[in-house]
């Protein structure tokens, strides 16, 4: 929102998993379009005469279907880089408004999902149930075998095709620090877990 009070731009998006899994950030995330939310979050953001940057999250009663609004975060979010890789370069945008520039224009809106892996690696066997499979277990069905995303239904029928179209957060070229962060991570686990059947 411009200095002027006037919407730039928006995007929606919904989180498909969380880590942990009843009150943590999204692990698996994808942009799609609710008019709906988006209505009710510009109205609210109004209302409050909110400047620059912002988030209106949601959550759907499950019992009458009404959105409830869960928070409202007056900045970007970690999901950031999903909406900036949609079309909608928040920052940029924020910096043109404060120079007194005008917007950059937008591209076309793009479906994007995004997922940091490592957490979604734990939210996905913790909702299949199989606690007690290790990562590396794990990791051999879900990339080797190709295990179908089952809570995704025809969208995303096997994890080959469906990766295809999913923003991995700890690969980028731009920004190899969290690559070899998480690598560190990954690595350090599963030498402890290989430890500890040897030992």
């Amino acid at each position: 929102i411009d200095r002027s009070g006037k919407c730039l731009g928006w995007r929606t998006k919904r989180k498909l998993r969380q880590w942990p899994l009843r009150a943590g950030d999204a692990s698996l995330q994808e942009i799609c379009d609710h008019p709906e939310v988006a209505a009710l979050g510009l109205r609210l953001l109004s209302v409050t005469g909110h400047r620059g940057p912002a988030t209106v999250e949601f959550r759907r009663d499950e019992r009458d279907g009404r959105l409830v609004l869960m928070e409202i975060n007056a900045r970007t979010i970690l999901g950031q880089e999903m909406i900036t890789r949609s079309g909608l370069d928040v920052p940029l945008i924020a910096y043109h408004d404060a120079k007194g520039q005008p917007a950059p224009l937008l591209g076309p809106g793009k479906h994007i999902r995004w997922m940091h892996f490592q957490a979604d690696f734990r939210a996905f066997r913790l909702k299949a149930g199989l606690p007690g499979r290790s990562d590396a277990e794990y990791a051999f069905e879900l990339l080797v075998l190709g295990v179908t995303l089952r809570e995704h239904g025809a969208d995303a029928a096997s994890i080959p095709g469906w990766l295809a179209h999913t923003q991995k957060i700890l690969l980028s070229a731009q920004d190899r620090w969290p690559a070899l962060e998480g690598s560190i991570k990954v690595w350090r686990g599963w030498l402890g877990w290989l430890g500890r059947k040897l030992g």
